[in-house]
């Protein structure tokens, strides 16, 4: 149970005795407390049923499951919040009340409760396991007597204490406060409850009663630390708490009265004139999240309905969240990072393979070449060559995965192959589901079975930490060893991914949690975030995931994305040969090797290279020199990349030239996301190192033919 929900709990149980003048004993007459009408001879009567009466509004809108019990110990009546235990709640009512108890004890100690309240007359709780449509729940029920209309009833109100179960020593804390408010607003209301209760007999003191239940309101309202107030149908306050007087600077009393909208034309956290019409027009409950200047806010409408059915007022209840989004995101990125280095094993063993490859070629090749034999020295290179190429790319994967990535509301990306990216995972996790347990003496066999063409757009580096999330979550199921299997497949609108272990599996009432944010089965060791992480970043590809599973045999998850479609016929731009190419290059770098590797390479490519080891040096060339296109590194004193760009962009503006085409090198990754950057330094692209000459001659052609064009957006 929420802190709010609690609080209301509390206020509502307590204050209905204090308004009665009872002693906590004692049977609450809630007939006499509620009833709009009076008989001649003195008597009460309900008109219109049960919600037709203040209680039974207070009771609709009470954000916890409350009940009421007849003397045949069956429910008569469910209120809305009943939805939390059951979404068919309805169904509820006329049932037994001990057929909620998980076991046949707790129901035997359900039904000695309720005789004992019925016989007693005095409230009682029980703590016990609430079950209704395998929804299952720890429950602490509050059963109190009432009597309307001379029927003897049992009010029911359950608390969730299910999460309540895990909290941590500062819930505890907090607990033991939120108890200590109730016992001391139980004093005070214990105080004035005997001078309510000589109050109820006349009409008089009936009239009172409800004047005073605008109190139980307002006592309700300020039992938060968050905003909550109670709006008319006009958009009028009739009640709020301090937090809304403080946002606003304003004394709550002199709020009363006042619109809203007026007050706040923009809205306050999202409530907004349409919304706040919505919930009037549809009489409905609302609960959305909302920024407002850098700030989050979850916010809640509850209609209340009069006796004809239409909406009169708005509880409104608006708690800030923006520290908890930013604990989320920096659990988001410490379970990344947990990630990254759990991979780090497996990146230096690819890395040690590659070194011992390029290190035992390149001896040969020496060898080689002192003996003349050109032909043996050239493919020893060109294995050379490609196993820098591996290292590079798993240097990307890696940056790419631990870089931190914006929720986007879609992502539009590239088209990849998603089989490949998977078994690139598999690699690069080798270690963890490999070489790692069998240290332990645990042995975990992977299978993999993948479809080429399984293509899909959107971001690579996201669905590979999808792969990660969901293979170490295999793992991490087979802790005494077993068997993984890897499956993509596609049909004709969609590609698949299946990740099947047959390990300990996951209990069915927690299959509808995994994908919860810190939500585990792990304990200690589990942050909760990978498989929400997951979720997400399927959600913005546009695509679902699920899971099946069955305890002691095993989980499947599965993933299923739009298929992309690529048209036979490809546009490219047409490929200009070196020897059409006549240009001028800058090439600035603080690096002597990075020059010397530069210049030797578009030399050979048929491009006249400039070359300065500073960029104060790049700007006095550029000045002097006609520069058809500058290549400029990124990390270099004084001046970066950056610097450099904007420096050569405002060069061409104050001539009044167009702006000559600049590449930017760079060993980091992640740079695309600074668009502002990009655009501020006239950057046209970005190539990440390592890279060969051959590709930056190629990205040099394409900007040429661009020249003269209006360029784009970088890419």
């Amino acid at each position: 149970m929420r802190d709010d929900e609690h609080n209301d709990f509390q206020l509502l149980t307590a204050d209905s005795e204090t308004r009665l003048g009872l002693t906590v004993t004692e049977t609450i007459d809630l007939d006499a407390l509620f009833t709009k009408d009076i008989t001649s001879s003195g008597s009460f009567y309900i008109s219109g049923g049960i919600w037709a009466t203040t209680f039974g509004k207070v009771l609709q809108v009470l954000p916890i499951p409350a009940l009421l019990i007849d003397d045949s110990y069956n429910i008569a009546v469910s209120n809305q919040a009943c939805r939390k235990i059951s979404v068919a709640y309805e169904h509820i009512q006329g049932r037994p009340f001990t057929s909620l108890f998980a076991t046949q004890s707790d129901a035997a100690s359900a039904y000695a409760t309720i005789d004992e309240v019925f016989g007693s007359r005095k409230p009682r709780v029980m703590e016990a396991v609430v079950e209704i449509e395998r929804n299952r729940i720890w429950g602490r029920i509050t059963l109190r007597p009432i009597r309307i209309a001379g029927t003897r009833l049992i009010l029911a109100l359950i608390e969730d204490l299910t999460h309540e179960k895990k909290q941590s020593l500062h819930d505890k804390k907090r607990k033991l406060e939120l108890e200590k408010l109730v016992k001391e607003r139980t004093s005070k209301l214990e105080r004035t409850a005997e001078q309510l209760h000589r109050e109820i007999v006349e009409r008089a003191q009936v009239q009172e009663k409800l004047t005073r239940s605008k109190e139980t309101i307002e006592g309700l309202l300020n039992a938060t630390s968050d905003m909550a107030f109670l709006l008319g149908a006009d958009g009028t306050f009739l009640a709020a708490n301090e937090p809304v007087g403080k946002h606003f600077r304003t004394p709550v009393s002199e709020l009363l009265g006042r619109s809203l909208f007026e007050l706040a034309p923009t809205g306050l956290a999202g409530v907004e004139k349409s919304r706040f019409l919505e919930v009037i027009d549809s009489a409905q409950p609302l609960r959305f999240e909302a920024e407002q200047l850098g700030r989050f806010y979850n916010s809640n409408f509850f209609p209340v309905v009069d006796s004809e059915g239409a909406v009169s007022a708005v509880a409104v209840y608006i708690r800030d969240v923006t520290a908890e989004k930013k604990t989320n995101e920096l659990l988001m990125q410490s379970a990344r990072i947990k990630a990254v280095g759990d991979m780090a094993s497996g990146v230096a063993h690819n890395f040690n393979n590659i070194l011992q490859i390029v290190m035992n070629a390149a001896y040969e090749t020496l060898a080689d070449l002192e003996a003349d034999n050109a032909s043996e020295a050239k493919s020893k290179i060109k294995r050379i060559i490609k196993s820098a190429s591996a290292g590079a790319d798993t240097v990307r994967r890696l940056q790419d995965f631990a870089h931190a990535r914006t929720d986007e509301a879609a992502v539009s990306g590239k088209v990849f192959d998603l089989s490949s990216t998977v078994e690139q995972t598999i690699e690069i996790l080798k270690p963890y589901w490999k070489t790692r347990p069998e240290r332990r003496g645990i042995k975990i066999s992977l299978h993999q079975n993948l479809t080429n063409g399984c293509l899909v757009r959107g971001k690579e580096n996201e669905m590979f930490e999808v792969g990660v999330n969901l293979i170490k979550n295999a793992v991490e199921a087979l802790p005494r060893g077993g068997e993984i299997t890897v499956l993509t497949c596609i049909d004709d609108d969609h590609a698949y991914l299946r990740i099947q272990d047959n390990g300990v599996g996951i209990a069915e009432p927690n299959l509808d949690r995994i994908f919860e944010p810190f939500w585990s089965d792990k304990g200690v060791d589990g942050i909760g975030m990978g498989l929400a992480s997951s979720y997400g970043i399927i959600k913005r590809h546009k695509g679902t995931i699920f899971a099946e599973s069955e305890p002691g045999k095993g989980t499947v998850f599965t993933v299923k994305l739009p298929l992309e479609k690529i048209s036979s016929e490809k546009r490219s731009i047409p490929k200009v040969h070196s020897t059409e190419l006549t240009c001028r290059v800058l090439v600035i770098d603080d690096s002597e090797d990075s020059v010397w590797v530069l210049r030797n390479g578009l030399t050979r490519g048929g491009l006249e290279v400039l070359s300065a080891l500073s960029g104060h040096k790049g700007i006095e060339i550029f000045k002097e020199e006609s520069v058809d296109v500058v290549i400029c590194d990124l990390g270099m004193p004084e001046l970066n990349g950056w610097d450099v760009g904007r420096s050569l962009k405002n060069i061409r503006l104050e001539r009044g030239l167009q702006k000559s085409p600049f590449i930017l090198l760079t060993g980091w990754g992640g740079l695309l996301g600074e668009k502002d950057k990009l655009l501020e330094s006239g950057v046209d692209r970005i190539v990440e190192k390592p890279f060969l000459v051959q590709n930056l001659i190629e990205i040099v052609k394409e900007l040429l033919q661009l020249q003269g064009s209006v360029q784009s957006e970088p890419t």
